[in-house]
């Protein structure tokens, strides 16, 4: 079971089973891990000028890691970033900044209060509040918790 718990296993599963040569970068951040995804993806389509899947997911940890870090459930999410944003599959367009403060836990839940206990209970379920924007197609701030600051994600419609 090794080789199924490294963080970069989905990756390399999902290359092998689609034949996909593309290039995967894999991450771990702990709590930060979504916003460290999605910057990460924002830049290469910034630098590249092509498509790129920015995938995150958490699933709760078998014991005894599951005391050490609880996950209350699991959680993935995947979206594709453009460079062009007039693509007629666009939900919107996002523009992304580092800001070197703390964000209030409050700004990141997701605006659905059935939803929050999802948020709180597993960090790539930070992405949330920003599916809710896009999936309501409205204007919204949605920051995600990175290391010591946030980022500041702008969303808005196309």
């Amino acid at each position: 079971q090794f080789h199924l718990s490294v963080h970069n296993a989905a990756a390399g599963l999902w290359s092998i089973a689609t034949g996909n040569p593309e290039p995967a970068t894999c991450l771990g951040c702990h709590d930060a891990t979504w916003a460290a995804c999605l910057l990460t993806a924002v830049a290469d389509v910034a630098a590249e000028g092509r498509p790129v899947l920015v995938c995150a997911y958490d699933h709760p940890l078998p014991p005894p890691l599951h005391a050490k870090r609880q996950t209350a459930a699991p959680f993935g999410v995947g979206l594709v970033l453009l460079s062009d944003t007039s693509h007629e599959d666009a939900l919107g367009r996002l523009a992304v900044r580092h800001r070197p403060t703390p964000v209030a836990a409050e700004a990141v839940e997701p605006r659905n209060e059935r939803l929050r206990p999802l948020a709180r209970g597993n960090p790539a379920a930070q992405a949330l509040r920003l599916l809710e924007s896009l999936a309501r197609g409205e204007a919204a701030s949605c920051p995600a918790p990175y290391l010591d600051g946030h980022l500041e994600v702008q969303v808005a419609p196309c």
